[in-house]
């Protein structure tokens, strides 16, 4: 066999750097700073203590000021400006929302993410608190954990209800700080349904609900659970980064044997999220 020399096939062992196009300068301009991440569509940010969200339109207009930063070279050897348009915006927007996904299941872990840290709660019920962690995907912040906090406002503050009530209350609200662990330990978690006149104090408790799990709180009324069972999903989109739904005052019109979503919410059964301009998903409570 003749020998026919290849030297003008020569592959090298690594590939030839290579010019980035304008989607990825503008990843490495406007998102390298700090940690970013996106769920369900939608950007955050994290700022030390929790991910916020960025209104999309906010997000669009950096984008599109960086672009009008930014140009390429054109025919001629000319460096033109053609990237400045919603196109472009939208593209790079998009694709920072595809590169910095998370699965909604890694979202608000199990604990408390308060001010100076995070409370987590140990599988015999007892809890630590350790460091923010950008790892740690939390959309909430709390109130500030302090052990050594004088008790006696809020022991005052539960005087409001009869013993027996106190111990379903406190068990209840307990059971958002841990939810898989008291699923675990309990038959089954119920919500509450707190009746009687006005001010007689249930708004009282749920003000100090609020102080403490902050924006884990969200207040979804009957109403739009009973929206949801009509197919029109979009009014309980904001329970998916919810620890607690309380919702301040309900009509007394509505039937809650009829309401198969509120069942659902409360028993831990899949429903389906929507927010509008994007598709379904489902959705664990």
């Amino acid at each position: 066999m003749s020998s026919i020399s290849n030297t003008g096939y020569y592959i090298p062992d690594t590939a030839p750097v290579s010019e980035e196009n304008y989607v990825l300068k503008a990843e490495s301009a406007l998102y390298s700073d700090g940690r970013w991440v996106s769920i369900t569509g939608q950007i955050y940010k994290f700022t030390g203590s929790y991910y916020q969200l960025q209104a999309e339109v906010t997000e669009k207009r950096r984008i599109f000021d960086w672009l009008k930063t930014y140009s390429e070279k054109g025919k001629g050897g000319v460096y033109r400006r053609s990237r400045v348009n919603s196109s472009s915006a939208n593209e790079v927007y998009n694709s920072m929302v595809l590169g910095l996904a998370v699965d909604i299941e890694t979202v608000n872990p199990p604990g408390l993410n308060c001010s100076n840290g995070v409370v987590k709660i140990n599988s015999d019920g007892s809890h630590t608190i350790t460091s923010h962690d950008p790892k740690q995907v939390y959309t909430y912040i709390g109130g500030k954990y302090d052990p050594d906090i004088d008790v006696t406002d809020c022991d005052r503050l539960l005087e409001c209800l009869e013993p027996q009530q106190r111990e379903i209350f406190l068990r209840t609200i307990a059971a958002a700080l841990c939810l898989p662990l008291a699923r675990l330990k309990m038959s089954r978690v119920k919500g509450l349904l707190c009746h009687g006149d006005g001010s007689n104090g249930k708004d009282t408790l749920r003000t100090a609900l609020v102080a403490v799990l902050g924006r884990g709180v969200t207040g979804k009324s009957l109403k739009d659970f009973q929206i949801y069972d009509t197919g029109r999903k979009f009014p309980l989109a904001g329970l998916e980064s919810s620890l607690c739904n309380w919702s301040s005052e309900n009509a007394d019109a509505v039937k809650l044997d009829k309401l198969q979503s509120l069942k659902q919410f409360i028993t831990g059964d899949e429903l389906t999220i929507e927010h509008k301009g994007r598709g379904e998903y489902p959705y664990k409570p």
